[in-house]
């Protein structure tokens, strides 16, 4: 413990990043801060995104060309332009791209629980901003820095073959890492995680929502105990109310529910102390707005969009991120942090497809297996019976369909082992359409609760 615990700062010295532990302290502070900090930090943040913008990125240079944007005036010339959509984020690909990119650019790729991909750039000034609030909501769990940290999440080497690098093997081994498989969940998969939990005595355990869901009735089901964390962070789903008191009841620890996704990173994530959720205001621009585009009022559900303030290689202005949220009526948290809050996400809920066996495959891991098809529109799993599964798909125009049907087969085939012998079909449909409540979900799942 203690040479992890200079490892950690060193680590991050010696790869030319020591300000991403610098930038977490000044986060800190200055969510800890009078609330006028906060507002001028990101107000300047927002000023400078839109400028950059306007002068360097042709989607929004059309958009702004006859705007001088300043500090003061920058929230309402954002408040003037148009909502960006996932179609047109795809439609406009190049023109949205910088050009004066940042540094170390990577194509990734949203999490596509809408069932409608995306694939866009982000840079080295995003992604080490990202780790530092990461780092700074590890500390609100409890965690200091190389104490033992379990991850109950997506591990790609086991669930489609792919190599953990070199240097990935390292941040784990500094940061104390220890990496528990959930694309795949049966009942000894779960009896395993019980015991690595005792046996690495995690001062932190993070996870997908559906994961520690499922650990937590297990334990309650057998009676097994696990070692308490300080604290639980969970995301990758919604945290409803019957979920979280399942899981307070397994974990006598505080809960922190992180939101976000891989377009714009970490939005936001409630405290030890309160479950609203705390705005990341240095990095994400929030609006909440109704159906005809208008603000909503604190305790008003609406749509949310999303400015990312620090990817000026490729920026996301008014991004609609289709899911829904509230803002808290008191924004102010016992905690001491003055940022904004959402009382609420009313987001995404990942559902499962179920083995014959029973396993029961996450559904992140479904987006996984579909980030190497090129050309999709849209996609969907639906599963009416144990045996079979549908896998929907709507194509962009102009898209050589052998090549579509080929990497689909290799989805299917990869589908079909992990789900143990389901039988994987593949649907080609003109448009997917949402649920009647407007919603688009990515895995309909039509089973009898006593085939969950």
């Amino acid at each position: 413990m203690a040479l992890r615990s200079l490892l950690f700062p060193s680590y991050y010295r010696m790869s030319l990043r020591g300000h991403v532990l610098r930038t977490c302290d000044e986060l800190d502070s200055l969510y800890r801060g009078p609330r006028e900090g906060i507002e001028v930090h990101s107000r300047r943040e927002l000023a400078k995104m839109l400028t950059a913008s306007a002068a360097h990125v042709p989607y929004y240079r059309d958009l702004l060309s006859s705007v001088r944007v300043t500090a003061s005036n920058a929230p309402d010339v954002l408040a003037q332009m148009p909502v960006l959509t996932k179609g047109l984020l795809r439609q406009n690909i190049t023109r949205l791209q910088s050009e004066r990119p940042g540094s170390r650019i990577r194509w990734n790729h949203s999490g596509g629980s809408t069932g409608e991909p995306t694939r866009l750039l982000q840079d080295r000034l995003f992604s080490e901003a990202s780790r530092s609030f990461e780092l700074l909501i590890m500390r609100w769990a409890g965690h200091m820095m190389g104490q033992p940290h379990i991850l109950i999440w997506g591990v790609p080497s086991e669930t489609v073959d792919a190599r953990i690098s070199f240097h990935e093997r390292v941040f784990r081994f500094v940061h104390n890492e220890t990496y528990l498989n959930c694309y795949r969940i049966d009942d000894t998969v779960l009896d395993r995680w019980i015991a690595t939990i005792n046996r690495v005595r995690p001062m932190l355990i993070e996870a997908y929502v559906d994961a520690l869901h499922e650990l937590s009735k297990r334990m309650l089901d057998t009676g097994q105990t696990c070692h308490l964390p300080r604290g639980l962070i969970v995301s990758a789903g919604v945290l409803t109310d019957e979920r979280r008191r399942t899981i307070r009841e397994a974990f006598a620890c505080p809960i922190l529910n992180r939101y976000g996704s891989r377009e714009v990173s970490n939005v936001a994530c409630s405290c030890s102390q309160a479950e609203q959720l705390h705005v990341h205001e240095a990095m994400q621009w929030l609006e909440i707005v109704d159906d005809e585009g208008r603000p909503c009022e604190a305790g008003q559900e609406g749509h949310i969009l999303v400015t990312v303030l620090n990817n000026y290689t490729m920026p996301l202005i008014r991004y609609r991120i289709e899911d829904r949220g509230v803002w808290a009526i008191d924004t102010r948290c016992i905690c001491g942090r003055n940022t904004k809050r959402l009382a609420n996400v009313t987001g995404r809920r990942n559902d499962y497809l179920v083995g014959l066996d029973g396993v029961r495959i996450n559904g992140v891991a479904l987006t996984t297996l579909m980030y190497s098809v090129a050309g999709l529109k849209q996609y969907q799993f639906r599963q009416a019976e144990v045996a079979n599964v549908d896998l929907v798909v709507a194509t962009l125009p102009d898209v050589p369909m052998e090549v579509v049907s080929r990497q689909l087969r290799e989805v299917a085939h990869k589908l079909e082992r992990m789900l143990n012998g389901v039988s994987v079909r593949i649907v080609f449909e003109r448009e997917i359409e949402p649920s009647a409540s407007g919603k688009f979900r990515y895995i309909i799942n039509r089973l009898s609760p006593q085939e969950l």
